[in-house]
């Protein structure tokens, strides 16, 4: 079996199969940041094993010059053997200019997502600008509107943004919790984990995996906030006041304290979850480690025997 069959049939697994099992685990709601960084780390494994699986039918194509010193050669050839599954030269530069092409799809997604969230925020400010007053006792800006809105505007001047609408209809207790969620939002940069999940569900709406990831990251996000805001306040009044907001859009590129699948929340805050335990804890990072180096080590193993084999005898 190739390195090339073996990382894509790992990835295809994985994109396929990891939403199915991530998204019926109930200890995601226990530890909120870990499933975060799982499903971020899912998403990398898949990306690094489909561009390794290319990259390794392309090393065949590899030459060596009539210039190169003897141990290169004898290097270049110990690696082409370990690498010569498939050697026709159309194929390895065909996998080659794959390899770079899904590259470039996912930066350019990336970059076209972070510049996009960017450009709606700032659109997003210079409207507020004459309608927006600034409540020193709130710490954040007060917009007229009879819809109950509470969100924050991630970059390099943060804003949180209430309507007199959320003001009237939450109690002081209420009104501080939604506050502290909203700065959760910020101090942990939850827009950064959001956006790019969101950009590589456009790059690849196809593929299950980062699908779900969207939704779930953006979940996730929330319950990590809700967790922040209840180390100061009761869980009761931050389940009660998402309940007393829910339902109204946020703006684009923000992040409101309603969120997504408030049901779901509320039933989390009110039937104060334990947190995931030690043990599991260090069996996800495990996970989540073994999942970052999968691809690379898969990838590395035939340049790994060939620095092994006599005639390529590079120290370790």
């Amino acid at each position: 079996m190739t390195i090339s069959t073996v990382l894509l049939g790992y990835a295809t697994v994985l994109a396929v199969a990891g939403p199915r099992v991530l998204t019926g685990s109930g200890w995601v709601d226990r530890a909120p940041n870990l499933a975060i960084a799982l499903w971020q780390a899912i998403t990398a494994s898949v990306l690094a094993a489909a561009v390794l699986a290319a990259l390794s039918l392309a090393v065949p194509a590899v030459g060596a010059g009539a210039s190169v010193a003897s141990l290169i050669d004898a290097c270049l050839v110990a690696l082409r053997g370990h690498y010569s599954d498939v050697g026709q030269p159309v194929v390895a530069v065909s996998a080659f200019i794959a390899a770079l092409a899904l590259c470039a799809w996912t930066v350019g997604h990336l970059v076209h997502g972070f510049v996009g969230a960017l450009r709606e925020r700032r659109l997003h400010v210079d409207m507020l600008a004459p309608i927006a007053q600034h409540d020193p006792s709130l710490g954040a800006l007060v917009v007229e509107h009879d819809r109950p809105l509470a969100y924050c505007m991630p970059g390099r001047v943060h804003r949180i943004v209430v309507t007199s609408a959320v003001i009237e209809r939450l109690d002081s207790e209420q009104l501080a919790a939604v506050l502290a969620h909203e700065r959760a939002h910020l101090s942990c940069r939850h827009h950064l984990a959001v956006t790019a999940a969101d950009a590589l569900a456009r790059a690849f709406p196809f593929v299950p995996l980062f699908r779900a990831a969207a939704g779930e990251v953006a979940h996730c996000v929330e319950l990590a906030a809700d967790d922040v805001a209840a180390t100061r306040h009761d869980r009761q009044v931050i389940a009660a006041a998402v309940l007393s907001i829910a339902g109204e859009p946020v703006p684009g590129g923000a992040l409101g304290a309603a969120g997504r699948r408030i049901a779901r929340r509320v039933l989390r805050m009110i039937a104060q979850h334990q947190p995931l335990g030690r043990i599991a804890r260090t069996a996800t990072a495990t996970v989540i480690v073994g999942l970052l180096a999968f691809p690379g080590f898969v990838a590395a193993h035939p340049a790994i025997a060939a620095a092994l084999d006599r005639h390529c005898p590079i120290p370790f």
